[in-house]
């Protein structure tokens, strides 16, 4: 799981008024991480406007459009935790876990994180966590490989 997530693409307690910013700002991450150039941000933006990556439970998992996968150079995702929620889709999101893969393996990390959250719990540690390291560890004791 370490492989997918790092220290450099959690950010806590963000503060967006709406999910452009929001996707805007896990974009930043995922360039900062040296995962993706800045136009992926553009295919998550796009993404989004065919359809919104709010799956309920208060997270949204914004990833590309298939065009926008030559602007991803490894397999990456940022989490996000906003200080508020915001409107997003039919719903409200706090919990942003940008996903930018090129392989199949963000599908099995999407499955187990949907069983976790379906199981309860993962939205309350991910809320309640002290910092990025607390975070990275949640996310490395999940058994998503």
């Amino acid at each position: 799981m370490t492989s997918l997530i790092s220290l450099r693409g959690i950010a806590l307690d963000v503060r967006v008024s709406d999910p452009e910013q929001a996707i805007r700002y896990a974009g930043e991450l995922l360039v900062n991480a040296g995962a993706v150039s800045e136009e992926y941000t553009s295919g998550m933006l796009g993404r989004e406007k065919q359809f919104s990556t709010a799956l309920g439970e208060g997270f949204a998992f914004p990833h590309g459009t298939q065009e926008s996968h030559r602007h991803i150079f490894f397999d990456q995702v940022a989490f996000m935790r906003l200080r508020k929620e915001i409107s997003w889709g039919d719903g409200q999101v706090k919990l942003i876990l940008a996903i930018a893969a090129k392989s199949q393996v963000h599908q099995v990390f999407l499955g187990n994180i949907a069983n976790q959250i379906a199981e309860g719990g993962l939205a309350q540690l991910l809320l309640e966590a002290a910092n990025e390291t607390e975070i990275l560890n949640i996310f490395s004791d999940l058994d998503v490989s």
